[in-house]
């Protein structure tokens, strides 16, 4: 082989090698700046909501502890961490976004029971907080949730938690709450 061409290949090689990792470091930016985008936040919420098949979840952590042992009372604690990776696939042009939710409380749901079953009349979805983050565990503030009106609040995390929570406490919940449609609740 000619050492012309052999220098050229190591050149080549060289000029594509990421040394120092700005490649990843520039990505990890952007995925930061997109999660930062108030109106990807938006699309985010809009398509957890209408759109289910945009995202991908994943559980990482979760945990129901509750304070009664045998008989629910109207005082009864009911603690919540539920926190999932989520893989997003926003726009079909682009890649996925992977972040990851977490929702956690510690509420005092109303419950009824009759022959051996146990519901929420209400529960509160609005206690449980939300957190937006990175993978890496960088927070991000979650504008567009804050801002949106407390009945999109609820059924985003009602469509999130519900599920969890049901297994979780062998409760069902039978709110007017779960009942809402997304269509008939204010706009973000």
């Amino acid at each position: 082989m000619n050492n012309n061409v052999f220098i050229k290949l190591i050149k080549e090689e060289l000029s594509e090698f990421d040394f120092l990792g700005n490649d990843a470091q520039h990505g990890e930016e952007d995925n930061i700046n997109l999660l930062k985008n108030e109106d990807f936040q938006r699309q985010l919420i809009v398509d957890s909501l209408l759109e289910s098949n945009k995202i991908e979840v994943d559980i990482k952590n979760s945990s129901v502890d509750n304070d009664w042992e045998g008989d629910v009372d109207a005082n009864s604690k009911l603690s919540i961490e539920y926190i999932i990776d989520v893989v997003y696939n926003y726009d079909k042009n682009n890649e996925p976004v992977e972040f990851e939710l977490g929702f956690t409380c510690e509420t005092t749901p109303i419950t009824g029971t009759e022959e051996g079953k146990s519901w929420y009349e209400t529960f509160d979805w609005n206690n449980i907080d939300v957190s937006l983050s990175t993978l890496n565990g960088d927070d991000v503030k979650f504008k567009a949730f804050e801002k949106a009106p407390d009945e999109i609040k609820a059924i985003f995390i009602r469509e999130f938690v519900k599920d969890f929570v049901a297994d979780a406490t062998n409760a069902d919940s039978h709110t007017e709450k779960t009942q809402d449609v997304v269509q008939d609740v204010t706009h973000v």
